[in-house]
């Protein structure tokens, strides 16, 4: 039975209009938690580079972020990634939980929650303020290297451009009952490596293993005396948030840095670019 005219106008209509629904849902796959955009208002966001979340007729046209990404030639580039397209004081790479820029089709990014808009400047994800009992992971600001704990090498720590487990530590307060209470700069604090399950050490004489010289950094013990405790610091004070730039400052006063090579140590108390770190959170809560 032959369609009139009509019916076969609804029959193209539906398959062109679930032709642009996949189109652009599959653009989703090419950028980090491409599925998981929120508008302004809490929508669901699936054609993010367009002004109406659903594609369709309006797809055609592209919002900010969708400018930028198609001058990128439809690919996730460090460079796009930071970039803050729609002028809201956070980074696409933020926004979309990729805030190292190190993300690639078909990894799981390093945040899956409170991921914003990029081309709306009303949707912006929440600062997520470091809690006592937060897992982190700190990245040199010089070298780009995260810190971790080598225990093939009497547990000094190293710097590598990798994360395994070697590298996360749990931030622990010298106080009783202070689990999830925020961490504000000037806090002192124990740094638990999760490897080890040790505590980090500044060593502050040479006549103890496994140093040699003072200001060696460690994890060879699993004390909570003087030695494991640092104060960490913030330049403008106030809360510590993921991603905030910070030094710890070892009971010596020195300050931790990352020296030529690739060694921690805490030998000297006067600033250098080698002394800042990026705090980065391993888990968010929703």
């Amino acid at each position: 039975m032959a369609l009139s005219v009509g019916a076969m106008w609804v029959v193209c209509l539906a398959l062109y209009l679930l032709t642009e629904v996949y189109a652009y849902q599959s653009f989703q796959m090419y950028i980090p938690n491409g599925d998981r955009v929120k508008g302004a208002n809490g929508e669901p966001w699936g054609a993010v580079g367009h002004p109406d979340p659903r594609g369709g007729w309006a797809a055609g046209e592209k919002n900010v972020f969708g400018t930028d990404f198609y001058n990128a030639g439809l690919t996730w580039t460090k460079a796009l990634c930071e970039k803050d397209s729609d002028r809201d004081g956070q980074t696409n790479g933020y926004e979309l939980g990729d805030p190292d820029c190190d993300w690639s089709m078909g990894k799981t990014p390093r945040r899956i929650v409170n991921i914003s808009h990029p081309g709306q400047a009303a949707s912006t994800t929440p600062l997520y303020p470091l809690h006592y009992g937060d897992t982190v992971v700190f990245k040199c600001k010089l070298s780009g290297k995260f810190v971790g704990s080598n225990d093939d090498d009497n547990g000094l720590l190293r710097g590598g451009k990798e994360r395994p487990m070697a590298m996360h530590f749990r931030l622990e307060s010298r106080e009783d009952n202070m689990t999830g209470q925020n961490i504000t700069s000037g806090s002192e604090i124990f740094l638990y490596s999760w490897s080890s399950q040790k505590r980090v050490s500044v060593q502050n004489s040479t006549d103890t293993v496994p140093g040699e010289w003072p200001g060696v950094v460690h994890n060879h013990w699993n004390h909570t005396g003087t030695w494991e405790v640092f104060t960490i610091e913030k330049y403008l004070g106030g809360t510590i948030y993921d991603d905030d730039q910070v030094s710890f400052r070892a009971h010596t006063g020195s300050l931790l840095m990352v020296d030529e090579n690739s060694y921690i140590t805490a030998n000297t108390s006067g600033w250098q670019q080698s002394m800042n770190f990026f705090l980065e959170a391993v888990v968010f809560e929703e």
